[in-house]
């Protein structure tokens, strides 16, 4: 075998990057054995009484959900006929075969040996291994409990470029410490994926542990404004502290490497992504991701300057992909009630305004528990006006907007999407925030207004700290973008189903609650038992309030409803290709098509048409009202669908995100890392099909409310839900309020 040498040449550029080290990674020599750096010490796996010695343990995964199941190495004999031969090998007199036809698909070495054996607090561990299917996986844990049992940090390794001529491939985990914030690295799992093929399975010859110097990252206070001056390239600042940047965003991969990652979201954005604005928005990733790339010294600001710029496209169906990391899991998610234990919606703060205005938009506490692990309960109609001395909006926009797991489309429907979230994106990245409390629903000044500074980070970081867990989160509770519901008896929704739910209120409204239309064989058969062609309602007052998308067939059953056939509209979705700038004719005959061959034919494979005008809506009269905050997807197109119907409103803080096309899931590109995803269409709106070749694409703006309303704080105090009631004015005859309420 020999090192292929155009590869050679990226080993040079990971040391170049990487911390002072006390030794440097084995070579292969002219037999294509490893020799074994100085100060560095090599672990092969050609003998089970070594393994042994060395804890190491067998492992496969078992049951359903999957479980990780590890057992000492006690049969001698069978390990051998595990062992593939040493002429085959790059190390020792043999390698370690695993897989499932081999009883084993992975081994576990404890975190404690490898710290020994390292003879530093800081260190790099290096693997040759070689795929006979599919290449392994080399995660680091560090955690308190066993290997990989609730773990503070889990990282992957990656590939560093060097690879034999008979495919042995090194991975590298980069310079790693013992301990992270006193919690010690507990294993390392070198395995095949749980969802792997049952006939594949590699072999592995060697884990090289290196010594490193320097002091790493130290857990200094800082807040997402101070983290490079405080935690320095190398540093994350979560809970208010500095970690290793490796602990969230996994290891800097080889420059080559980086580059290539750069390359292909160029291409998906310029040359694949279907949303028009977004493919103009690409032009910071074209001119600042190469650059990045090149000059990145760090985990976190090579990832997280990238996602920033892929979530700059603003596609909310676009999305970087996000990293195995375990508690340190760096990317927006999540809309529970975390350690603030609250969750806060888009609010008016009209209490705080001066007098004769209506108060500016923001966030307000919409429900909170007693529980909170900082000790500081929340209350209902809480304004949020200080987050580690910035105003929210703002601090939201620039922390959020970098981890998001993607963007809106419309910037205006920020607020909305940023509120669900909220609560676990202060967990993370704020130290403190401030909370103003007005203690009368009239007024909220002098004895009547207390301020509250609340400490987010610290606490939860003294819980961690040792730990490696923030413990159980009493009373928790999954956040919700409505204050209250508009259904007197409310079902959650069934997973997997965005259940629809329906029922009369106030004695005559027919009041309809979803968070998407994701669902097949239940979604459209319950929309429409709720609308009986012999009595259909007058009034009805759809709660889209969390509008997550899902499919259009579903939302277009609810315009087939209540839009008349005397009002039609028309859209149609294409790809981005050779459609642009079709003439009129074209997008016609490409949309008949779609109407008389449903995905059957190569333009509807790729595309797709709507049309209300076959048949009348069977609530055609109805007086409709919808009520909007955080919609996407086919709520986008609901939205615009139902737009300009004669005698509906809708209601919302800003307009929906405006993601007018469907997503498509994109592999993961680096080890340790979950694929993204890119949106692959666009679409054209329009009274008739014929009338398309004249319209624009639509993409990039969403669906503005007709009345522009969000939920007071005053009302929040009353426990009155602000756009429910405006709704019910409206529906029993009140005036059209035509703007801001």
């Amino acid at each position: 075998m020999r090192l292929l040498a155009f590869l050679t040449a990226i080993t040079a550029s990971i040391g170049a990057l990487a911390a002072p080290a006390l030794g440097v990674a084995a070579e292969l020599a002219s037999d294509g054995k490893l020799v074994t750096a100085p100060r560095a010490t090599l672990l092969t796996f050609d003998d089970p009484l070594t393994l042994s010695e060395w804890g190491v343990q067998l492992t496969r995964w078992q049951g359903s959900p999957v479980q990780l199941v590890a057992e000492p190495i006690v049969d001698l004999g069978a390990f051998a006929g595990r062992l593939l031969p040493a002429a085959d090998s790059v190390a020792g007199d043999g390698a370690l075969r695993l897989g499932a036809k081999y009883g084993a698909t992975g081994v576990i070495i404890p975190g404690k040996t490898l710290a020994a054996r390292a003879g530093s607090k800081r260190f790099e561990l290096r693997l040759w291994a070689k795929a006979e299917g599919a290449t392994p996986y080399l995660t680091v844990g560090w955690s308190t409990k066993a290997p990989f049992d609730d773990d503070l940090a889990s990282v992957v390794a990656v590939r560093t470029g060097r690879e034999t001529s008979d495919g042995w491939v090194e991975l590298t985990t980069g310079t790693i410490d013992a301990s992270i914030w006193d919690v010690p690295l507990s294993g390392v799992h070198i395995a095949l994926s749980s969802r792997a093929s049952k006939t594949a399975s590699f072999a592995v010859a060697a884990l090289e542990i290196v010594p490193v110097g320097g002091s790493g990252v130290e857990p200094r206070a800082c807040t997402q404004a101070t983290v490079d001056e405080a935690c320095g390239p190398e540093g994350d600042c979560q809970y208010g502290r500095c970690v290793p940047g490796y602990a969230a965003w996994g290891p800097l991969p080889p420059r080559e490497h980086r580059e290539e990652l750069v390359r292909r979201w160029i291409h998906l954005a310029t040359r694949i992504q279907g949303d028009r604005k977004a493919a103009v928005n690409a032009k910071a990733l074209v001119s600042e991701g190469p650059a990045l790339a090149w000059y990145a010294v760090g985990a976190r600001p090579f990832f997280a300057g990238l996602k920033r710029l892929v979530n700059q496209l603003r596609d909310q169906h676009t999305s970087f992909g996000s990293p195995n990391a375990a508690l340190l899991y760096p990317v927006a998610h999540g809309g529970g009630s975390a350690t603030t234990g609250a969750c806060f919606g888009v609010g008016r703060h009209d209490l705080l305004a001066e007098p004769g205005k209506k108060g500016a938009l923001g966030y307000i506490v919409y429900r909170a528990n007693k529980t909170p692990p900082n000790g500081v309960i929340l209350e209902r109609g809480d304004a949020l006006t200080a987050i580690d001395g910035e105003p929210p909006v703002e601090w939201v926009r620039r922390v959020w907007g970098g981890l998001a797991g993607s963007l809106p489309n419309d910037p205006g429907s920020d607020l909305g999407w940023s509120a669900q979230g909220l609560s676990w994106l202060l967990e993370k990245r704020a130290s403190t925030i401030e909370i103003t409390r007005c203690l009368s629903d009239a007024r909220c000044d002098g004895a009547y207004r207390q301020v509250l500074t609340v400490p987010v980070g610290e606490p939860i970081f003294q819980k961690i700290r040792g730990t490696g867990s923030i413990g159980p989160l009493t009373n928790y509770f999954w956040c919700d973008v409505r204050f209250q519901h508009a259904l007197d008896k409310f079902a959650p929704n069934v997973r997997g189903e965005n259940t629809v739910s329906g029922q009369i209120v106030r004695g005559d409204v027919l009041a309809i609650h979803f968070d998407g239309t994701y669902g097949v064989d239940k979604w459209t058969p319950s929309m429409l038992a709720l609308f009986p062609a012999e009595a259909p309602p007058k009034k009805v007052l759809f709660d889209t309030r969390q509008g997550n998308g899902g499919y259009g067939f579903n939302a277009e059953t609810v315009v087939d409803l209540i839009r008349p056939r005397t009002q039609p509209i028309a859209n149609l979705t294409l790809p981005v290709g050779s459609w642009e700038g079709a003439e009129a004719a074209t997008l016609i005959k490409a949309s008949q098509t779609c109407i008389d061959m449903p995905g059957s034919s190569y333009a509807c494979g790729f595309a797709d048409a709507y049309s209300n005008a076959d048949a009348d809506a069977i609530a055609k009269d109805a007086r409709v009202a919808f009520l909007n905050v955080a919609d996407v997807s086919a709520n986008d197109f609901l939205a615009r669908l139902v737009k300009g119907r004669a005698n509906l409103k809708i209601y919302g803080p800003g307009p929906t995100s405006g993601a007018f096309g469907s997503v498509s899931s994109l592999p993961g590109f680096l080890f340790g890392w979950g694929g993204g995803s890119i949106q692959m269409q666009d679409a054209l709106f329009g009274p008739s099909f014929a009338s398309l070749g004249s319209s624009g694409w639509e993409s990039g703006v969403g669906v503005p409310p007709d009345v522009i309303v969000a939920q007071r704080m005053s009302d929040a105090i009353r426990d009155r839900d602000t756009m429910v009631e405006a709704a019910h004015a409206w529906l029993a005859g009140g005036a059209d309020e035509g703007g801001e309420l």
